[in-house]
């Protein structure tokens, strides 16, 4: 039986979110028969796909990916016996090349005084009243500013 043990995008298997814009595929096989080769696979993303005989860094090259957009990546393997294995995963893209809009935070009443000594690291809590129903909701941060993008049943909101 031919089995796709590992499936992964930019080398991770879950939770994968990528500011790649061309993120690359990987997938390894398995199978209870001797002399078994991979004959052909297909790698299809939306519209896209490409038929391979790689496992390692296969590249997306379909459609330009759109930001803080979710994305299935469908895998089917073929052997030289002729058996067949599934598998899928999903990625999420990142900002990719949209531009930073964040917001600088700070507390404007912390002073650092000590020398040679770590400054005690900030805690920033804000707490929301909604008057809608979150269907999911995303953090994005760095050290440049915060990015919250709330999805309910009507619309997709953003706020920095």
């Amino acid at each position: 039986m031919l089995v796709i043990e590992r499936f992964s995008c930019e080398n991770l298997t879950k939770n994968i979110v990528t500011d790649a814009a061309h993120p690359k595929f990987s997938f390894s096989l398995k199978s209870d028969k001797k002399g078994v080769e991979l004959d052909k696979a297909i790698l299809k993303i939306g519209e896209w796909s490409i038929t391979t005989k790689e496992q390692i860094g296969i590249e997306y090259s379909g459609p330009a990916l759109k930001p803080f957009t979710k994305y299935k990546a469908e895998l089917s393997a073929v052997d030289n016996l002729g058996e067949k294995a599934d598998a899928s995963l999903e990625f999420e893209t990142g900002r990719l090349e949209e531009p930073w809009q964040g917001m600088w935070i700070t507390d404007t009443e912390y002073v650092f005084k000590e020398k040679n000594i770590s400054p005690v690291p900030m805690v920033f809590r804000k707490q929301l009243e909604i008057d809608k129903e979150i269907k999911s909701a995303k953090i994005y941060s760095t050290a440049m500013g915060i990015y919250v993008m709330y999805i309910n049943r009507n619309r997709v909101g953003e706020d920095y």
